[in-house]
C-alpha cells in the first residue's frame, strides 16, 4: 500500500538533489577557470625566488595591456620588501626593494 506523502518526499529529494549538483558544476566550473591564474602566480613565484632572492609571497597582480605582467610582492632574505615585476613569457624581471 502506497502512502500519499511519498510523492512528497520524492519531489524534495529530486530538489534537493538537483541544488547539490548544481552547486558542485558551479564549484568545479569556478575552480578550472582560477586554474590558470593559479598556474601563472607559481610561475611568477619562481622566477621572483629565483631572482629576486624572495622567501615568502605577500601578493599576487596581473596587469593587461599590450603584455601581461605579472607582480610579486612579497619579503627577501633580508626583510626587506621586494616587488618583482615579470613578463608573461618570463624574459623581461625588474625587481623592486
Amino acid at each position: 500500500m502506497r502512502r500519499k506523502h511519498d510523492s512528497r518526499v520524492n519531489k524534495k529529494f529530486y530538489f534537493w538533489s538537483t541544488i547539490t549538483i548544481i552547486v558542485l558544476l558551479i564549484i568545479l566550473g569556478y575552480a578550472k577557470a582560477q586554474s590558470p591564474q593559479v598556474q601563472a602566480k607559481k610561475e611568477a613565484y619562481l622566477v621572483a625566488k629565483k631572482y629576486g632572492n624572495v622567501r615568502k609571497a605577500e601578493d599576487f597582480y596581473v596587469f593587461n595591456r599590450k603584455q601581461t605582467y605579472y607582480t610579486i610582492y612579497g619579503t627577501n632574505k633580508r626583510g626587506q620588501e621586494v616587488y618583482v615585476i615579470t613578463s608573461q613569457n618570463g624574459k623581461k624581471v625588474n625587481i623592486y626593494a
